[in-house]
């Protein structure tokens, strides 16, 4: 259960990487490309 559970925290970690990046991607392209 040990490996279940770490792999499960893995998983959560990796999933809000992921959408930290989309929003760091998307306020970098509202601030260079103001109308898209």
């Amino acid at each position: 259960m040990a490996d279940y559970k770490g792999d499960s925290v893995e998983l959560v970690d990796a999933t809000w990487a992921v959408d930290q990046a989309d929003i760091f991607v998307l306020m970098l392209i509202t601030i260079f490309i103001p109308k898209a």
